[in-house]
């Protein structure tokens, strides 16, 4: 009983706007796309509402399901390095886990209601 994980879980509306694409770029400086950051800020918002636990150190293992409607596409790589980035925003994780990582699983599904579900297990 003493060493049961910690679980987590988030559900955000819509999907992630990709970090990486429609960059802004300042000579030598490159800054995230308007959009992300408007994304970003939401999410963090969104979880800083039912988040009150210390921030996780290590992660065993995180799923990431995306809900789409049909028309939509969906570039997953991009997806899961803004929701990575997010929660480490959101002071959710340290550090950006995403290699180093044992397990992760990502999902996409149709849905006429656009939303992405996070779950984090604490090693």
């Amino acid at each position: 009983m003493g060493n049961e994980r910690r679980k987590v879980s988030f559900t955000l509306p819509g999907i992630p706007v990709a970090k990486k694409n429609r960059r802004r770029n300042f000579g030598n400086k490159s800054l995230p796309s308007v959009n992300y950051l408007t994304w970003e800020a939401m999410a963090c918002a969104e979880i800083a509402q039912c988040w009150k636990g210390p921030t996780i150190a290590k992660v065993e293992q995180m799923t990431l399901h995306f809900y789409i409607d049909t028309n939509s596409r969906l570039d997953v790589d991009n997806c899961v390095t803004s929701c990575l980035d997010m929660l480490q925003k959101a002071d959710v994780i340290i550090g950006d886990h995403w290699q180093v990582l044992p397990r992760y699983s990502v999902d996409s599904f149709e849905s006429e209601m656009g939303r992405t579900e996070l779950t984090i297990w604490e090693a």
